[in-house]
């Protein structure tokens, strides 16, 4: 059960990383046609540094979740070792 639902979380995130890939990208194409002080370009900048701090903080759940399950199993199988 978590492994599948583990291998699902990684898709969805490697999938978020192309999309954030892409939209550097298309940032970058739109800096070099921009003239100085584009707003479309700052937004476009800010959009993506948002867009990655997000993705940043829900992994880092992610692997908060991983670990506090790990540990749990761990506790569990250690008392049942002691029984």
């Amino acid at each position: 059960l978590i492994e599948a639902y583990l291998a699902k979380v990684n898709r969805a995130a490697m999938a978020a990383k192309r999309d954030l890939s892409e939209l550097a990208a298309d940032t970058e194409r739109v800096r070099r046609r921009a003239p100085p002080g584009s707003g479309d370009l700052r937004m476009r900048q800010l959009q993506h540094a948002h867009l990655t701090a997000r993705l940043s903080e829900a992994m880092a759940g992610v692997r908060q979740i991983q670990r506090d399950f790990e540990e749990r199993r761990r506790e569990k199988v250690e008392r049942m070792y002691r029984l």
